[in-house]
């Protein structure tokens, strides 16, 4: 339906006594995961309708608001006199092409675009979905654009993954999601390979004459829109009915219709009025049919469905995501306090060592004096008791890890206990002295000499 909109003249409106004319730019979300098919049905589309209304362009992507409508109109320089661009002269706004249909097989690459600040990308294609008049009032004469209201046409296919659906999913704010029709790539049935070889290709062909490209020019250089007369696809008594019955719905106080929904009175119109036009393959009788309004019907059901699915995709992959990234930080942060605790139990072992060195009488080694001035203690100390020991320790040194260091320095006969401790209590019940031989090279307190 997007490829179908750019062979259908911007001068065509489906209207309504509730709305007004509404220009038939459709915006499309395929959902899907990776090689679900996304690009394939793209690809699929361009031959069921390969040929597109003249003087319209497709892009691979939304670089920026600017970029978008520069690929419509830009400012150009007034000819003078001799056929050439009069750069000290006026400016107009030229045509390039009348309609742009963007095919974005991933989304990720659009918000990357419009999440940078400043980005007019998401604003643009807000203004282009309502036909709204684009183009930038600059200063410089050179880079000053006008594209008039409703006089081209703006459409757009999105290929959504679910887990990097953000950018849909946050334009509820703005309106973004709202204004798209959603459509699930996932297969409800066994697929016909052979559907090519028994249907005569193309399968749509529209046919609507259009006004003159050199007029549409002429309207974009003068910005004068009242020689454009708009053709309008009008709805049936009961389908007008069922619009203003909605859109009251949708607006009174109280209202239980979701927000994002509101925008689905007018993606039912267009629908509706599209698939007329391909049912006819042209203007027909300019008035939706009972059998277009119903299929329209059936494509919002979709769409619904399509977009819950998706906000759901998204919603579990996020809870995933947020599961892995806490296990990695729990595994990170299990690391961490496990590095620092063995950072504390070296230090509470050097400073075990350095206390016994300097107040014990190690085995085969004099006490020296100068040690034992430093140490403030008395020339017969043979050892010193694990109490004492511990309380010159350093609180987190003795409250986290004394235990874990003493039973690091016994195991490897580096401290040797100086008579029978109490059960119980193996540690500070008797005094400890050090075996100067076991002691490690990188555990020597400074100065200390075998």
């Amino acid at each position: 339906m997007a490829r179908a909109t750019m062979c259908i003249p911007v001068d065509v409106f489906v209207s309504t006594k509730a709305a007004g004319d509404a220009p038939l730019n459709l915006y499309v979300a395929a959902v899907g995961a990776s090689g679900s098919g996304k690009s394939q049905a793209m690809s699929a589309a361009a031959e069921i309708l390969p040929d597109i209304l003249e003087h319209t362009t497709i892009i691979p992507a939304v670089t920026s608001g600017e970029g978008l409508t520069a690929r419509i109109a830009s400012a150009a320089y007034d000819i003078d006199d001799n056929g050439r661009p009069d750069r000290k002269g006026g400016t107009h706004t030229e045509l390039h092409s009348i309609g742009v249909l963007a095919m974005i097989d991933e989304i990720s690459r659009f918000a990357a675009q419009a999440g940078r600040e400043g980005s007019t990308s998401i604003g643009t294609m807000l203004t282009g979905w309502a036909g709204g008049a684009l183009g930038d009032s600059n200063r410089d004469p050179a880079k000053r654009t006008a594209i008039p209201a409703r006089c081209y046409r703006m459409s757009a296919v999105f290929g959504v993954q679910p887990a990097a659906a953000r950018i849909l999913i946050d334009g509820g704010a703005t309106g973004f999601t709202q204004r798209f029709l959603w459509t699930s790539m996932g297969l409800e049935q066994r697929p016909v390979h052979d559907f090519a070889h028994r249907v005569d290709w193309p399968l749509c062909e529209i046919s609507i004459p259009d006004r003159a490209w050199s007029n549409w020019c002429d309207t974009y250089r003068t910005g004068d829109i009242t020689g454009v007369n708009p053709r309008r696809i009008r709805l049936t008594p009961a389908m007008e009915r069922a619009v203003e019955d909605a859109q009251w719905e949708l607006q009174r106080e109280g209202s239980t219709v979701d927000p994002l929904d509101a925008h689905v009175v007018q993606l039912t119109e267009r629908v509706a009025a599209i698939l007329s036009i391909i049912e006819a393959g042209g203007l027909g009788e300019c008035v939706v049919t009972q059998g277009a309004w119903d299929r329209a019907a059936y494509v919002i059901r979709h769409s619904r469905e399509a977009r819950t699915a998706c906000f759901n995709a998204y919603a579990k992959a996020c809870s995933e995501a947020e599961a892995r990234r806490l296990a990695i930080q729990g595994v990170a942060s299990d690391a961490a306090r496990a590095h620092v605790i063995d950072q504390r139990v070296i230090r509470c072992k050097r400073c075990i060592i350095k206390k016994l060195w300097f107040t014990a009488i190690a085995s085969g080694r004099d006490l020296e004096p100068d040690n034992i001035e430093r140490a403030g203690l008395m020339a017969d100390t043979v050892g010193v008791m694990g109490n004492r020991l511990r309380h010159g320790l350093a609180r987190d040194l003795r409250d986290e890890v004394w235990q874990k260091a003493m039973d690091d320095l016994t195991d490897d006969g580096v401290v040797i206990p100086v008579g029978t401790a109490r059960p119980g209590d193996p540690y500070t019940s008797i005094a400890w002295t050090v075996d100067a031989a076991r002691v490690p090279d990188d555990m020597l307190p400074a100065g200390a000499k075998r």
